[in-house]
């Protein structure tokens, strides 16, 4: 497989890991089985290409308060606001 192909397929099983929760980067290691060298390549990219926002929130799965990334218009975001979580930029800070 050439590297554009990996790349492309990791950023497909991203967004379908979060499609419906928002998720820290180890849980959507677990859940894809994307390794975290290839999981720190792809999420840049879908932030780039304004798929994916990161917030500090609770993750959907491990409930850990971090760094959490979802798929942009997959959930309202008037509720990130009233839950006090903050909108990072893409280098990750607020």
């Amino acid at each position: 497989m050439t590297g554009d192909f990996v790349g492309n397929l990791d950023a497909t099983l991203i967004e379908e890991s979060i499609q419906s929760a928002a998720l820290c980067a180890d849980c959507i290691g677990r859940i894809t089985g994307v390794p975290s060298s290839r999981l720190n390549d792809a999420l840049p990219r879908l932030i780039g290409a304004l798929k994916v926002a990161s917030i500090l929130a609770a993750c959907g799965v491990c409930l850990r308060q971090r760094i959490v990334h979802r798929r942009v218009g997959s959930r309202d975001t008037s509720r990130d606001a009233a839950a006090g979580t903050v909108e990072l930029d893409e280098v990750g800070g607020p």
